[in-house]
């Protein structure tokens, strides 16, 4: 047992050691590889889709690989197993949060792959350091077009002020960039300003509108992912 965790421990330093240059606002794609050179950790659930209510649905027994490629380290759950490390729910704790705010710069980022296929990237800044210059502040419509004037990278702002159902989510800012769409959330507190940027990399032409769900809180987002279960870590 004392020689599995001490090889883990090896991964973890090698891991985090690699120096992340992957510019991640850009919506370049990536691919696994350049992720793990990266200093990116594999984390990895896999489903199969039952729908009870239509059994003529085509999707009815299809499996689905999904792969989260993370900045953030594996942390031991309860059950033996590694998990990314829990920023929300029952798991947290204080000395994960020190870990976010001071190695992560209270950014997490997160690339998922669903069956080997780029699906989408979740960039979660907790909140701003103004001092900070190496993480982008996009808690302004202003703030967020001075960013894309100065990057090689072809960018177009988006109608936005969607709303969803009774609960009134709005995501008020949306942009095509790299011909990808995103959209920025922004998170507000009494004590602290972040945002959330979600990008799908589902490939639409100039004047089409994707069907991707820009909704910052849902069951398959970054809150689920980082409560200390459900995507194991890979090696």
């Amino acid at each position: 047992m004392k020689k599995i965790i001490f090889i883990l421990l090896i991964v973890f330093v090698v891991s985090c050691s690699k120096k992340d240059k992957i510019n991640h606002y850009l919506n370049e794609k990536v691919t696994e590889l350049e992720l793990i050179e990266n200093g990116f950790f594999k984390y990895s659930f896999t489903y199969t889709y039952e729908n009870d209510e239509d059994e003529k649905d085509s999707l009815n027994g299809k499996v689905f690989k999904n792969v989260l490629y993370s900045n953030v380290k594996p942390q031991k759950q309860d059950d033996g197993k590694f998990y990314p490390t829990a920023f929300f729910g029952t798991n947290k704790s204080k000395e994960n949060i020190a870990y976010l705010e001071n190695e992560l710069d209270d950014r997490i980022i997160t690339y998922r792959f669903v069956n080997d296929t780029l699906s989408s990237k979740f960039i979660y800044v907790y909140s701003i350091d103004k001092h900070n210059k190496q993480i982008p502040d996009f808690t302004s419509e202003k703030s967020i077009l001075n960013y894309y004037k100065n990057q090689n990278t072809p960018f177009k702002q988006r109608l936005g002020g969607i709303k969803y159902g009774k609960e009134k989510i709005e995501f008020p800012y949306r942009f095509r960039i790299n011909n990808y769409e995103s959209g920025v959330y922004i998170l507000k507190s009494n004590q602290d300003s972040g945002y959330q940027m979600v990008t799908t990399y589902q490939n639409v032409k100039e004047n089409e509108e994707t069907d991707y769900d820009f909704r910052p809180i849902n069951p398959d987002n970054v809150e689920d992912w980082y409560r200390g279960h459900t995507y194991e870590y890979q090696k």
